[in-house]
């Protein structure tokens, strides 16, 4: 049938349910889906974060009775360092070159913004899978400053350039004296085998995660996606009946 893209906060009916969408902040149109059924509300976070990004729309709190959440990063006590200071390693890099694998959809046009915002001597370059992505953001109103395609002679010639590309293409960048490699993620064990670490994450950590609990009000929480076993141990003694479904 006929795909129909729908608004934030315009509801809809699925049989005797009423359905919106409210924002996730994970990425670009990223949406957490609220269910009101039988005077009941159900809300799917997806995956969602709290911190600030200008390539997206902000994450939006809403009262649940019931509330599946992501919980990736829901181990006790992991806190995601400060965006600024790790893109601020780049200029400590001096002028050499870098290579930074990124997802096309999402990271990359957010870690241009940081680089555009505070990295401003250097020069970014994008694989065209990402290029795609970035005029769909800057169709959408999203400013990300400057860009180009990537050019490899041009990316040899100059310095202070920075390359990005998938995370799979940057595999095959292997360790040269002409640039230094890095993989922008959250995830620690993926940071192995670059240059420096490059710690960017588009998920709630754990504080995160029990801020949203907390402003839900939800009593009872499932979690999927990562090991929700943290969550139960910390919220069941506060009353909250937590199911893990991953």
């Amino acid at each position: 049938g006929n795909k129909v893209l729908q608004d934030y906060h315009q509801p809809f009916k699925v049989n005797d349910c009423t359905v919106y969408f409210i924002p996730a902040g994970h990425i670009l149109g990223s949406a957490q889906v609220v269910i009101e059924c039988n005077n009941k509300r159900y809300v799917y976070t997806g995956d969602f974060k709290l911190t600030a990004d200008k390539t997206c729309e902000p994450f939006e709190y809403i009262t649940t009775n019931v509330l599946i959440t992501e919980s990736t990063f829901g181990e006790r006590g992991l806190k995601h360092p400060a965006v600024e200071a790790e893109i601020n390693k780049l200029n400590q890099l001096g002028d050499i070159n870098i290579i930074i694998g990124v997802y096309s959809l999402g990271k990359a046009q957010r870690v241009i913004q940081l680089i555009n915002n505070y990295c401003p001597d250097k020069k970014i370059m994008v694989h065209r899978s990402i290029g795609m992505f970035n005029k769909v953001y800057e169709k959408s109103g999203f400013t990300l400053g400057p860009w180009l395609p990537y050019d490899k002679h041009t990316f040899r010639k100059l310095k202070n350039m920075i390359y990005l590309l998938p995370p799979a293409h940057s595999r095959n960048f292997y360790p040269q004296p002409g640039y230094l490699r890095a993989f922008a993620t959250g995830w620690d064990h993926l940071q192995t085998n670059f240059d420096f670490k490059l710690f960017i994450s588009d998920h709630a950590d754990w504080f995160d995660l029990l801020t949203m609990i907390e402003k839900s009000q939800a009593k009872e929480v499932f979690t999927v996606h990562g090991n929700g076993e943290d969550l139960k141990a910390q919220l069941e003694p506060q009353g909250i009946a937590v199911t893990l479904l991953n």
